[in-house]
């Protein structure tokens, strides 16, 4: 595992805007943000996880029925890869940050997309394991380069190594 402070500054701000973007989720309990960029360092795509274009943001993300909210609910890096196919850009070679591991759904769709490496923060949920697993496997028969960094959480509008367990 990497820790953050390791990172390159261009790697760190990645990680910073993902954070950001994820805030724009108005799930209230997983607020997950992904962002793509390319090896010059420009922001390619970005996504949070959230219902589909033009469907209301209604009590069924708020955990009024679970079981319907997973069932429409688009993940942060299923987003970032349809934005960039909504305006015709590549993820040829990108590199995706992401404030959580992929999913296997999610990492095949990076795969497919072109992405070549992938950077998570640790902080995963149990709930996901078997599927994160499988994603790590997928990635690397794949060939794609995947870092998984120390978990960080914002504190007073600065960035801290998170040493609290977030596996809950």
């Amino acid at each position: 595992m990497i820790k953050f402070e390791e990172l390159n500054k261009w790697q760190q701000r990645w990680f910073r805007r993902a954070i950001e973007t994820g805030k724009w989720s108005k799930d209230e309990k997983h607020k997950i943000g992904c962002i793509i960029v390319d090896d010059d360092n420009i922001e390619l795509s970005g996504g949070f996880n959230g219902f589909p274009r033009q469907v209301e943001d209604d009590d069924r993300l708020l955990y009024k029925n679970r079981d319907i909210k997973n069932r429409i609910i688009i993940h942060a890096e299923a987003n970032a890869v349809a934005s960039a196919a909504r305006k015709g850009r590549s993820l040829l070679n990108g590199t995706a940050f992401c404030t959580q591991a992929p999913c296997s759904q999610c990492a095949g769709l990076l795969i497919q997309a072109g992405v070549q490496a992938l950077y998570f923060f640790s902080n995963t949920t149990l709930h996901w394991g078997e599927s994160i697993k499988i994603a790590k496997d997928i990635l690397t028969e794949a060939g794609v380069d995947w870092y998984e960094v120390e978990s960080i959480v914002e504190v007073d509008n600065t960035f801290a190594v998170d040493s609290a367990n977030l596996s809950s």
